[in-house]
């Protein structure tokens, strides 16, 4: 293999975020992720304020406005 071919596992990112949950009284935004040992993580605070509908999520976390540069 050359330094220009990479193996497929290289391209691999693990782990991804599959979901969203909100979780407690006062509706904390966590995403859920299928790493076994790290399941939920918290997102930033300002997610609390903002409707769950405009939150959307893909397999690197959640945002509201994804902009591809």
């Amino acid at each position: 293999m050359t330094e220009t071919q990479k193996p497929y596992w290289n391209y691999q990112k693990w782990p991804a975020c599959v979901g969203l949950s909100k979780i407690g009284r006062f509706g904390r935004v966590h995403t859920v992720w299928n790493d076994p040992d790290n399941c939920s993580k918290p997102t930033s605070w300002w997610m609390r304020i903002i409707p769950m509908k405009w939150i959307k999520w893909d397999k690197d976390g959640a945002y509201i406005i994804k902009i591809k540069i």
